[in-house]
């Protein structure tokens, strides 16, 4: 898991959002500023702030699972990313 040291927010790990993150294929610059710009990432990813389920439900999602979901009426998109891991990485014809 991804920690920041040296700063006022020092050793946060913020585990699978930033793993999100690094699926959008995001510098480890641009994700440092967002994890820090945005608390529910970091100090605030926690049962405090949201409910247990649905903590499980973002450590268990996926973009693939995100674009399956939400776009069950394209034709095809199934079969395309059947045999992707990453949503960003080139799909099936």
């Amino acid at each position: 898991m991804k920690q920041f040291r040296g700063t006022s927010n020092s050793n946060i790990d913020i585990g699978k959002p930033y793993s999100c993150l690094l699926e959008l294929g995001l510098s480890d610059a641009l994700i440092t500023i967002l994890t820090f710009i945005f608390r529910f990432f970091t100090i605030d990813y926690k049962e405090e702030y949201y409910t247990k389920e649905g903590l499980e439900w973002v450590e268990n999602s996926t973009m693939k699972k995100v674009l399956l979901r939400n776009f069950p009426e394209v034709d095809g998109l199934n079969s395309a990313m059947q045999n992707v891991t990453n949503a960003f990485y080139v799909w099936n014809k």
